[in-house]
């Protein structure tokens, strides 16, 4: 599948009738990577995991578009294909999928630990339960299903409370149930435990979706 990075000054893309996906650079620093579903000469309005979230454009330096030549988002694609293999609790298939998108697409943070939560089911540091519990959560919610999702990923918290992932995923599906204190209180929680295991890059990762919500 090829793909074409396309880089324009903001105010040129405001007419634009296609669908892009992007890479937000934000002036302070973070970025984001998501599929454009809105622009104005205001803002511009993402899908993430199926949720619409708004950027206003003074607040972003520059945007890095990316054509796709298919119209099904390669991310979400991979992800699914994922947890279809969980689901037959074949681990084997689920990691090589994560990596093979590794290797062909843009570093996502969400990847990197999807693929180090499967490392760490090899070390025993999480169980089968939590695996299949948290990515059916991410299957859930990726077709809208943010009631179901909640309750996976509280069943995943609730089996190894200390493990990040779990939250991470709980603050992302608040989002989309508009819960925003219920997300700030997931996404701190998952930022300290990601912190003390070895994960810095979640400070930036966390922070983008925490200046989403409202005050």
């Amino acid at each position: 599948m090829k793909k074409i990075i396309i880089f324009f000054p903001i105010i040129l893309l405001l007419s634009s009738p296609l669908s892009f996906s992007a890479i937000i650079h934000l002036k302070n620093g973070n970025t984001i990577n998501a599929e454009i579903i809105q622009k104005t000469d205001e803002y511009i309005k993402v899908e993430k995991y199926g949720m619409p979230i708004t950027y206003y454009f003074d607040n972003i330096e520059k945007i890095s578009y990316v054509r796709e030549d298919a119209s099904e988002d390669i991310f979400i694609f991979y992800i699914k294909k994922t947890s279809e293999y969980i689901s037959k609790e074949d681990f084997v298939s689920a990691r090589k999928k994560l990596k093979e998108y590794s290797e062909s697409n843009s570093p996502r943070f969400e990847i990197q630990i999807l693929l180090k939560a499967l490392n760490n089911l090899d070390n025993g540091i999480i169980s089968k339960k939590y695996i299949y519990s948290s990515f059916t959560g991410i299957d859930n919610m990726l077709n809208k299903k943010n009631t179901q999702a909640l309750e996976n990923f509280k069943a995943a918290s609730e089996m190894n409370p200390d493990y990040p992932l779990a939250y991470y995923f709980l603050g992302v599906n608040y989002i989309g149930l508009s819960n925003y204190i219920q997300a700030k209180e997931n996404f701190t929680k998952a930022e300290q435990i990601f912190l003390k295991t070895g994960t810095p890059q979640a400070k930036q990762e966390i922070a983008n979706f925490i200046e989403t919500i409202p005050e």
